[in-house]
């Protein structure tokens, strides 16, 4: 079987498990959730690790980055229409603009001598969410009910950061390659809980983007799996 293929399998893999983590959730025994899961995770992040990406044609890449970049924009588009005020709404506007042109820029092109700060801004505006989260939450006294998705979320921002890694250590692509595996399962459980029936954790609870910024950092994931970076490129051109 061609590289491509086992690449596009691992992805379909890793969503297709995030899903059904997300249905689990709630439905079964939390040990037996716990097992399932650790199961899906482990054999997804060595299925992608043992892998190498492929370059991809330049459709593949644009219509990836075009997804990415819309949900983004979506994200934007919803906080403004909030009309909130004070310093930390514009940060939030801001960064979702920064990351919609990061995508557009980083995710449609295996070349560009700023990729590499383009594939940081997802980075950093995921910790930013993170912290007004944990801001907001702090005194919920019902938030160690949700330790689950806590860590679901902490994963996804690893995974995130680990997205720009083979940009700046190319030799650190098997690691990255599975932290993005473990990213896109996580990201989509989280969808899959946010639009559950259930009475456990939303993606809509974390930020006041919700599911849009979940798909654009699906998106975001799912190019670094697929599709082969400049550095990997002129690794092999070395060797």
């Amino acid at each position: 079987m061609k590289n491509k293929s086992v690449r596009v399998l691992c992805l379909v893999w890793c969503v297709a498990a995030g899903l059904l983590m997300g249905a689990l959730r709630g439905v079964c025994k939390t040990w037996l959730f716990l097992l399932v899961s650790t199961v899906l995770l482990i054999s997804a992040a060595l299925f992608c690790a043992y892998t190498r990406p492929f370059k991809g044609s330049k459709t593949a890449r644009l219509a990836i980055a075009c997804v990415g970049a819309a949900a983004f924009a979506a994200s934007a588009v919803r906080n403004i229409a909030l009309r909130g005020t004070g310093l930390i709404y514009w940060i939030r506007i801001l960064f979702l603009v920064i990351c919609m042109a990061a995508c557009l820029y980083a995710l449609s092109s295996s070349e560009g001598d700023g990729k590499g700060l383009a594939l940081l801004a997802p980075v950093l505006y995921a910790g930013f969410v993170l912290l007004l989260f944990y801001r907001e939450s702090a005194t919920d006294p019902f938030v160690s009910d949700y330790i689950i998705e806590l860590a679901a979320l902490v994963i996804g921002l690893i995974a995130v950061y680990f997205r720009a890694v083979p940009r700046f250590e190319p030799k650190r692509n098997a690691l990255a390659s599975a932290f993005m595996a473990l990213g896109v399962m996580c990201v989509c459980f989280l969808i899959a809980c946010g639009v559950s029936k259930n009475d456990y954790f939303a993606v809509s609870n974390l930020s006041s983007d919700g599911i849009f910024t979940a798909v654009g950092y699906l998106a975001f994931l799912a190019g670094g799996i697929l599709f082969e970076t400049e550095a990997e490129k002129t690794q092999k051109d070395e060797e």
